[in-house]
């Protein structure tokens, strides 16, 4: 059954989609409106813009369980019924131009409709009427804590990141995530913790799972154009590497310098390394502020912080864990430190021994 949900007005958008028929799969050229979606994490945003300026609107959003363009119109009118023009523009969110809309209620990993149609007073009752098409889209929600860039670890398997690193508030607790990409603890009070042991990484809870090795690197080095889809950068003083979604586009008036743009190349052994001194300071060549960093992460991009291990400096190191261990009990991660990405670094203990190393877990995209 569907559900209506009022907006509010809100301000920010970047990834655009045009519909006329609702067609998720294959959607047609947008004849009297344009609509734009903004997803962050769990927020989702839309604007709405009618081709001519001096046409009246009106919009509404729906869960979509289905529902035909006749449904929408047989809604539309009841909701209409009965109100003057002029009710209506006071009252019913009747607009010119273009508006900007937020939903305070829609529901992590579900589909909704946003849609739209032309409006215009009845001549002789004075009543409101839809005028031509309804045109919308069909767009779902991303599961909560879950970012929106798609990033491939294999030939055939995509995966979304969560929302920033794990964390735990006591050795009893759940896990849980940090509130952004750039959280870490700088000091440790136990029983709080954001570094574990290789054997907890089992005990994230389903969908969420740990790349292996490969997957790693294959994040790294195997997709198509991997060597353009990484960045060392200091975000707002947090140092870190940001990794960009297989479908990047550098969002409008950011300027962000990937590793291979710098002279990353890779070596035999693995190791991405900056030419020709191993002083080159990566972080420093991508300072980005919040307000810039907003814009990246609306875009898909991830950011791994720097967030030290037990055996490693926060602010200068990033290890990570990945799910693949050996023969000899030992665990394989990847690191990066200001100059270079290390793909084959061996944990050199045992994973049972006193070894906490951050995780950041992903989900794979369905």
């Amino acid at each position: 059954m569907k559900k209506l949900f009022s907006f509010f007005a809100f301000v920010a958008i970047v990834l655009t989609f045009a519909a006329c028929g609702g067609n998720d799969g294959n959607v047609p050229e947008v004849k009297g409106f344009t609509f734009e979606v903004q997803t962050l994490s769990t927020k989702e945003y839309i604007k709405i813009t009618a081709s001519d300026p001096n046409a009246y609107a009106y919009a509404r959003g729906y869960s979509y369980d289905g529902e035909t363009v006749d449904d929408f119109r047989k809604d539309t009118e009841n909701f209409l019924r009965n109100g003057t023009f002029q009710q209506l523009l006071n009252e019913k969110e009747i607009f010119q131009g273009s508006k900007n809309f937020s939903s305070s209620g829609m529901i992590p990993d579900t589909k909704y409709v946003f849609w739209a149609c032309r409006v215009e007073e009845d001549p002789e009752t004075r009543e409101a009427r839809i005028v031509g098409d309804i045109e919308y889209v069909i767009y779902k929600t991303m599961p909560e804590y879950t970012l929106n860039g798609e990033f491939s670890v294999s030939d055939t398997r995509r995966v979304h990141f969560s929302q920033a690193n794990v964390k735990k508030e006591n050795s009893s607790a759940d896990f849980t995530f940090f509130a952004n990409q750039m959280g870490y603890y700088d000091s440790y009070s136990f029983p709080q913790k954001d570094q574990f042991k290789w054997e907890e990484i089992s005990d994230l809870p389903s969908p969420w799972f740990v790349l292996s090795q490969q997957e790693w690197w294959y994040l790294f080095r195997g997709r198509n154009n991997a060597i353009n889809r990484c960045a060392h950068a200091r975000i707002n003083g947090t140092n870190g590497l940001i990794l960009l979604p297989d479908n990047w586009q550098a969002p409008d008036g950011i300027e962000l310098h990937t590793d291979g743009e710098l002279g990353f190349v890779w070596d035999e052994e693995g190791h991405w390394y900056v030419q020709p001194t191993d002083d080159y300071n990566g972080y420093e060549q991508n300072p980005i502020s919040v307000g810039q960093w907003e814009k990246l992460e609306l875009a898909g991009a991830v950011f791994l912080p720097a967030a030290g291990s037990s055996r490693a400096l926060a602010e200068y190191y990033g290890h990570y864990w990945s799910n693949t261990s050996n023969t000899e009990s030992k665990a394989y991660m990847f690191q990066f430190y200001f100059y270079d990405i290390d793909m084959s670094t061996l944990w050199d203990q045992p994973v049972n021994q006193s070894t906490y190393i951050p995780i950041r877990p992903v989900r794979e995209v369905k």
